[in-house]
């Protein structure tokens, strides 16, 4: 069916513009990510439009098409260029600085949303309606959704930059409306939006000249003038060209469902090629403003719109879950490396990341016995990754390691320091390094600390996180918890009768805020594991089969009071714990470090933390390796001093 040559119902041709156009569009978001590495936001915004207004002029020129010369037209074209191009692109740019690329294109999938609000406010001939008015209400309820518990938390970075692509989103639905003035003028869709990047370019041109440094543009590498050049070349001036073709086509009603495809596309491209996961809210989140959109656009009425919208979000979480490998990363030299290897007989998994392969390695040694790191490292190692090759070994009979068939009989403390040394050996082959930083985290530490005393020729260094000093199950750390328990039985609900003892301490020490400060259970950990394209659903189940399997049968055949025999080094000695941490006491890993004899050593409590520093603040973490680093030397032989 058509009405004045434009299609109600749309064909294959105009499915595929649109397809085309998610993809140019939805490429935006991805193309900012690896920018933002070398590039300020004004900078990125600057290039992009100025070369889109190079490229969509040249094709306006060629083509002959007439450009208006009044005052007024260039007035509008002055203003569309500020609402439609210069404050979005800035502050979806400097939004993504926060926020993961996929996250950005769902909030701005809002923008529909607010037109729909502007327009009934400002626009006669576009009054709200009831399916508008439920639309709307269903997409601000999806945008709530998407932001979560942060709109409550405090006004954080990640806050404030989700409330500024939220606020791009509105300036859209502003140029939306303003956009009719054009119909006044009779002037060509295309040369409206080369009117309006022209006039953004000369704003953005301003702008660079007085407040950033643009000879930094001639220093800049291939890959990011790649990505600029992407954006402005395909993003903008491509982009603009079929949308109004899609329009003249399809009508602006099946145009606008592009908004709905964009989010996808930038959803696989962040998490295929940058590594970006996002997490349950924010699919519920898309799936309900999905359907708002939906509702406005009467395609679908309410009742009928709510489950096709929650298969859909099934779907999508379902497909997230069974990938397994690493994105790449985009830096020349880089490696991303998800492996299987041999060690002792038995497939064991490495995953390799570092923004160059000659960086200093560091391999880190997870916590258990059996419960692996490597399904949690997204959320907290990619700023290390420019400092360090950061390599993450899942151990026998963990993670993606684990076997239905382990021999139980086989599993001791010995046995894993034998499989770390394989696993040290191939690394220093591989990479071309003599010796590797070991940090240990929980058990993991209490390992690191067996092997760094013992293959000194090997390590650089060792930071142990969450430092064990004795994991005796009846010594002084279990003396500490359950006196530290006994003191909260009224906070924590235990009736005076109820015994602390091994079946509920782990449980205990979650509700008590000592595993993850702020927190009482295990939750974040699983959310954050479930996000981790290494991790195949398979691979996701087998973290508690393995966890379980390792502390039913590890036998500890080496020393376990490291206070009493394991404290002379001869490599540097970091120890990273959190103030709230009683699974391994903060007290007692501060005993055993005043106890340490290294060259050199050095302590970091982090305040707002408990058993997983590295976690809970990334951040911090990353500061205090780099700190280490840069006191120590990138393999520190002999040190003179701590860091300050």
């Amino acid at each position: 069916m058509e009405s004045n040559g434009i299609k109600l119902r749309m064909g294959l041709v105009e499915w595929a513009m649109l397809i085309a156009l998610s993809m140019l569009w939805g490429g935006s978001y991805f193309f900012v990510e690896i920018a933002l590495t070398e590039w300020s936001p004004l900078l990125i915004v600057g290039v992009r439009v100025v070369v889109a207004t190079f490229v969509i002029w040249a094709i306006v020129l060629a083509a002959g098409w007439s450009v208006p010369r009044s005052v007024a037209a260039w007035k509008a074209f002055f203003v569309m260029g500020l609402l439609n191009n210069v404050l979005p692109f800035l502050l979806i740019v400097w939004g993504q600085k926060e926020v993961a690329s996929g996250l950005a294109a769902i909030l701005n999938a809002a923008a529909p949303i607010f037109t729909v609000i502007v327009a009934g406010i400002f626009l006669r001939d576009e009054q709200m309606t009831t399916a508008k008015l439920s639309g709307a209400v269903l997409g601000l309820i999806g945008v709530a959704i998407l932001i979560g518990p942060s709109a409550i938390a405090g006004l954080d970075a990640s806050l404030l930059a989700q409330i500024a692509i939220l606020a791009a989103a509105l300036s859209y639905a502003f140029a939306g409306v303003y956009v009719r003035r054009f119909l006044e003028f009779d002037v060509n869709p295309i040369v409206v939006a080369a009117g309006q990047l022209l006039m953004s370019s000369l704003i953005m041109t301003v702008l660079i000249l007085a407040f950033d440094t643009p000879a930094r543009l001639l220093t800049s590498s291939a890959i990011t003038w790649g990505a600029v050049g992407g954006m402005a070349v395909f993003s903008t001036a491509l982009a603009y060209i079929l949308y109004f073709r899609l329009i003249a086509t399809a009508g602006a009603t099946n145009a606008v469902l592009v908004t709905l495809l964009i989010p996808i596309t930038a959803i696989l491209l962040g998490s295929i090629f940058l590594g970006e996961r996002l997490h349950a809210l924010h699919f519920a989140g898309m799936a309900v403003v999905g359907i708002g959109l939906l509702v406005i656009d009467g395609r679908v009425r309410l009742r009928r719109a709510i489950l096709p919208g929650l298969g859909a979000l099934l779907l999508l979480a379902f497909a997230y879950s069974i990938k397994s490998f690493t994105p790449p990363i985009f830096h020349e030299d880089s490696i991303a490396e998800l492996r299987a290897l041999d060690v002792n007989g038995d497939t064991q998994y490495v995953l390799v990341r570092g923004a160059n392969k000659r960086l200093p390695v560091l391999l880190f040694i997870h916590g258990g016995p059996g419960m692996p790191a490597m399904y949690l490292a997204h959320d907290f190692q990619r700023e290390l990754e420019a400092q360090f090759v950061v390599v993450h070994w899942d151990q026998r009979a963990s993670g993606k390691s684990f076997k239905a068939d382990a021999d139980p009989g086989r599993l001791s403390t010995s046995l894993l320091l034998d499989d770390m040394d394989v696993v040290v050996d191939y690394l220093r082959d591989e990479l071309g390094s003599d010796r590797l930083w070991i940090v240990g985290h929980s058990h993991g530490s209490y390992l690191g600390v067996l092997y760094a005393r013992r293959n000194e020729a090997k390590v650089c260094a060792f930071v142990g996180i969450g430092q064990v000093s004795n994991n005796s199950p009846t010594g002084p750390v279990f003396s500490l918890q359950t006196k530290f328990l006994e003191n909260r039985r009224a906070e924590l609900g235990l009736d005076a009768d109820t015994a602390i003892d091994a079946t509920n301490l782990e449980d205990l020490l979650f509700r008590s805020g000592s595993e993850l400060h702020g927190e009482t259970s295990f939750v974040p950990l699983l959310l954050s594991g479930l996000m981790a394209t290494e991790y195949s659903l398979s691979d996701s189940l087998n973290v508690a089969k393995g966890s379980s399997f390792s502390s039913r049968h590890m036998k500890f055949d080496m020393p376990r009071d490291l206070l009493a025999s394991e404290w002379r080094f001869d490599v540097p000695v970091a120890l990273i714990m959190g103030r709230h941490d009683m699974v391994t006491p903060t007290q007692l890993a501060r005993e055993y470090f005043d106890r340490i004899e290294a060259p050199v050593k050095a302590w970091f409590e982090f305040q707002e933390s408990a058993h997983f520093p590295h976690f809970e603040k990334p951040g911090q973490f990353t500061g205090a390796m780099s700190q280490l680093k840069a006191s120590w030397g990138d393999c520190p032989g002999s040190v003179t001093s701590p860091p300050e």
